[in-house]
């Protein structure tokens, strides 16, 4: 019978086995204990390369909303400064959204919740008519997105919020422009976006849009797998609904 015994004694450790004298060594493999810390690095490198592509590329935007700004100075009538304006104003939402993925934890979601409450704030305070006290009231559940899902979103509430500045409350009235985002049963989500404005014309028809901002709106709902409503009664809302396996 096999029996090892202990014994202590000289560098190295030694012991007897089967009546043999015996030095004993301990051994550990790190291979996978360095293949987890190479792992680690590479994923800090990762991380980092990232974020510095998100900065890099909100850095870049902004120098387009730059020159959008410089380009509409030049005009003199307000009806041909505005479609640069409302061009900049979609940069800046979409320079907004990789400013909060360069500050997410998570680069592959963002907290869509947090951006919708500065987005659509943001677009309110430039769209705001000077003496209008127009109001934001906002509802959002917490909902993660991803990047492909939170830019089309981000320009359907800039196009909307913009809309209702620009046509809800004429001479200057006062009113109140809605923004929420929640879950629905059977793993959809519904973005609603609207104001207790004047209301739009009988004649809209969102499937067959005319103006280029609702063009753009269909557009980004397509491209989230969804379909979108309109109701003009008391006001306006619009009701965006996609699966969400699409975020």
């Amino acid at each position: 019978m096999c029996r090892l015994k202990p014994q202590f004694c000289a560098e190295p450790p030694c012991g007897t086995w089967d009546g043999q004298r015996v030095h004993i060594f301990l051994g550990r493999d790190l291979t996978e204990h360095w293949k987890a810390e190479e792992q680690a690095v590479l994923l800090r490198e990762k991380t980092a390369l990232l974020k510095e592509i998100h900065h890099r590329v909100k850095n870049n935007l902004q120098v387009i909303s730059s020159l959008l700004s410089l380009q509409a100075a030049q005009l003199e009538r307000d009806e041909d400064r505005a479609p640069f304006r409302e061009s900049q104003a979609r940069v800046q939402a979409i320079a907004l959204l990789h400013e909060r993925l360069y500050k997410a934890r998570d680069l592959s979601r963002i907290d869509f919740a947090e951006y919708l409450a500065i987005l659509a704030e943001h677009v309110l305070t430039a769209g705001r008519r000077p003496g209008s006290e127009i109001h934001l009231r906002l509802q959002a559940e917490p909902v993660w997105l991803s990047q492909d899902a939170a830019m089309p979103c981000g320009l359907i509430v800039n196009e909307l919020v913009t809309n209702s500045c620009k046509y809800a409350f004429p001479g200057g009235r006062s009113g109140e422009v809605y923004v929420s985002v929640g879950r629905l049963a059977g793993d959809r989500l519904l973005l609603q976006v609207g104001d207790n404005g004047v209301g739009l014309g009988p004649s809209l028809d969102p499937h067959n849009p005319t103006t280029l901002g609702l063009q753009l709106v269909d557009d980004m709902v397509s491209q989230l797998k969804g379909n979108w409503t309109v109701e003009s009664s008391g006001g306006t809302l619009f009701q965006i609904l996609f699966p969400a396996e699409a975020i």
